[in-house]
């Protein structure tokens, strides 16, 4: 797929989109061809937990 054709971008939306669903703990904002999550956490401990858990989360989803 040539970078910055509009087909790749659809299709990275297409993949995403999933994994966007199963994110818990955090919220994921897709945007073309980037993805962000935003977590909210009262404190830097919590956060990092958090985190934690969206990455275990995005690696057991990648890996399927």
């Amino acid at each position: 797929m040539p970078q910055g054709s509009a087909l790749g971008q659809i299709l990275f939306l297409l993949y995403l989109n999933d994994h966007a669903i199963n994110i818990h703990w955090a919220e994921m904002v897709l945007f073309t061809n980037s993805a962000n999550i935003l977590i909210e956490a009262v404190n830097e401990d919590v956060q990092n937990q958090k985190k934690n858990r969206i990455v275990k989360e995005l690696l057991i989803l990648v890996s399927c």
